[in-house]
């Protein structure tokens, strides 16, 4: 493998593998791709548990556990650590060589402990009612400290120009830091246990702040931060134009959490916040469709391959994905498909699309670059196409079978009564199932992605096996 690559590739990579590799770097792509596992599979559950309506929500292994379980292993167990990854990563690029290895180890440690916390609030049931990793006070605690750890690093090691990875990476990690602590600020009451001091309508508000903020600074500015971080030194290109990255950052950075307001459509007496959000969504797409120009701009002309691919294609799925959120912020759509599988309220389905494509991506080439790893194309090949049908029959089944729904719920008899009053009826489309098939495409959707990301993860490990064996 190494005889086929690039004469320039070949030096690049001399040059980085020379200094020892950051603690901070390799230990958040190992733990980022446990938890991605983790994350991937109980997805899968998820579908299947929608799709058989077994077990039932009564049971420990029902949905309204495992639910939660799968939104804290994927934004905050796979999502986090990929992002530090990428990060620290980014400023070992920018020759700004980060420091502190001890305090990015501890952080490291420290998040693992907050995430297996966030999942024992909800094994226990003190944690109910939230979905996105508003976790207990310890979890937040930990969490906070990863992404402070970040920044103090940052500040440290920063001696001259930063790149445009480090630029998103700083970003995301301040007003995420932020966010993150306005969104999950509560007060402990147990061991397992805090309360949340907002109620009603300004509960709502907060959760819906959040929600974009997740959205903004946990998953978009991630992904932007991986991909100019990796795509122009594999492509050996130029970012297209670094004025409209840092204008993109400015604009997320300020739209995200403004943006999440559109959820609120439908709460009495806050109107004005509600259309606020849905002027502010409108906004944040031009933001992301900044970014998606400047991303395929970087990329052109660059040869095809799996990783490339795996940027291309990422990018083509975000502007989809970002598109299909900005028509359904609008309150007459959101009034026909909302509590339906075509609401886009749901950002765990942007983290285990586009997201997971930019960062398989991401970890192929750290555990290249710096531990020299090499993985075949071919395997690279089958994670990149699995994970891409996996995406796109996600976005196709949850879609097409919230329409269903929504149509079976609007439907109504000449005296104006619900036509439907059968639930199943609601959820599968017809009497007869229909919507099995339809929620066959998410279902089948989840399992590709298991496959393509077992395949990622089996090939780094062995490789980092392989290594300390011979070492």
């Amino acid at each position: 493998m190494e005889g086929n690559l690039r004469p320039c590739e070949k030096a690049y990579r001399k040059v980085i593998m020379k200094e020892k590799t950051y603690s901070g770097i390799m230990l958040n792509t190992v733990g980022g791709l446990f938890w991605l596992i983790v994350a991937a599979f109980l997805g899968f559950v998820n579908q299947l548990q929608l799709t058989v309506l077994w077990p039932t929500s009564g049971s420990m292994i029902g949905y309204g556990y495992l639910r939660p379980l799968f939104t804290i292993s994927l934004l905050f167990g796979a999502g986090l650590s990929f992002f530090l990854a990428v990060a620290y990563y980014a400023l070992k690029e920018s020759g700004n060589a980060p420091k502190w290895n001890g305090l990015a180890s501890f952080a490291f440690v420290g998040q693992m402990f907050a995430v297996g916390y966030g999942w024992a609030t909800v094994i226990v049931a003190s944690n109910k009612g939230r979905e996105f990793g508003e976790m207990a006070f310890l979890s937040d605690v930990f969490i906070g400290f990863a992404l402070l750890s970040y920044l103090i690093i940052a500040f440290v090691s920063i001696k001259g120009k930063i790149n445009i990875g480090t630029s998103f990476s700083i970003a995301a990690a301040a007003a995420g830091l932020v966010a993150f602590l306005v969104g999950n600020f509560s007060l402990p009451y147990s061991f397992f246990g805090s309360s949340f001091i907002t109620f009603g309508v300004q509960d709502a508000a907060v959760q819906e702040f959040y929600r974009g903020s997740v959205l903004g600074y946990f998953i978009l500015l991630p992904f932007f931060a991986a991909l100019f971080t990796f795509a122009p030194s594999y492509v050996k290109a130029n970012v297209f134009s670094a004025p409209l990255a840092s204008l993109q950052i400015l604009a997320t950075v300020i739209l995200a959490p403004l943006a999440g307001l559109a959820g609120l459509a439908f709460i009495p007496g806050v109107d004005v916040l509600s259309s606020v959000g849905v002027a502010a969504g409108v906004a944040f797409f031009v933001t992301v469709l900044m970014g998606y120009i400047n991303g395929r701009y970087t990329l052109l002309g660059a040869k095809k391959d799996a990783i490339v691919n795996l940027f291309s294609y990422g990018l083509t799925i975000l502007i989809v994905v970002a598109l299909l959120r900005m028509i359904t912020s609008f309150p007459m759509i959101q009034e026909s498909l909302a509590f339906t599988t075509s609401s886009m309220q749901d950002v765990s389905v942007d983290a285990i699309t586009y997201l997971l494509l930019v960062f398989t991506a991401a970890a192929y080439l750290i555990a290249r670059n710096t531990e020299g790893i090499e993985v075949s194309e071919g395997t690279m090949n089958i994670s990149l196409w699995a994970a891409v049908a996996g995406s796109v029959l996600i976005i196709v089944g949850n879609l097409a079978g919230g329409v269903m729904q929504s149509s079976a719920i609007s439907k109504t008899t000449a005296e104006g009564a619900f036509a439907v009053t059968n639930w199943s009826v609601v959820l599968y489309g017809s009497e007869t199932g229909r919507l099995f098939t339809i929620k066959g495409l998410a279902f089948f959707g989840y399992l590709l992605l298991v496959v393509s990301v077992k395949m990622t993860a089996i090939s780094i490990y062995s490789g980092l096996l392989g290594k300390s064996g011979k070492a």
